[in-house]
């Protein structure tokens, strides 16, 4: 079947940005990265990126964990410290965007360690977040042993 991406590219490259409101919150679950190809967002970074912002003032829990989902793809693509900025901006209660959160900062220990670490060194994130981050980050392969041990040091 085709997915909500793929549909929106056959009538228009800009339609796929024009989700609604009513569309996002009955569609967006903790599930919703896996019924769309994030790989097509690719080739509409600019205005994918643009929506993000707006998914992550969401008062819909799965929208914002959609658009951290998002946002790992364009991490890794090099965006930086605006990135940052839009993550420290989420402000949740609920476990499945702080979880969310959390896998961003476990993925920024992989692949931008001195500028993820630091936020941890000051103790920006909220306890469950730091120490979910903590712990994913030492799961991963990519890290050293000193940088899991020196990780563990951080933990509230």
């Amino acid at each position: 079947s085709e997915s909500i991406i793929d549909i929106a590219k056959k009538c228009n490259e800009k339609l796929a940005i024009s989700f609604n409101k009513y569309t996002l919150q009955n569609l967006f679950n903790k599930n919703s990265e896996e019924l769309i190809d994030l790989k097509r967002v690719k080739g509409l970074k600019k205005e994918f990126f643009d929506r993000i912002k707006i998914w992550l003032q969401s008062e819909h829990p799965y929208t914002i964990r959609f658009a951290i989902v998002l946002l790992l793809t364009y991490y890794k693509e090099g965006l930086g410290e605006e990135i940052y900025h839009l993550i420290n901006s989420v402000d949740s209660e609920d476990y499945y965007v702080n979880m969310a959160v959390a896998w961003f900062y476990s993925v920024a220990l992989c692949y931008d360690y001195q500028n993820a670490v630091k936020i941890l060194e000051e103790k920006r994130l909220k306890p469950f977040i730091q120490n979910k981050s903590i712990s994913k980050g030492i799961d991963s392969f990519r890290l050293t042993k000193e940088q899991k041990a020196y990780l563990k040091t951080l933990k509230i």
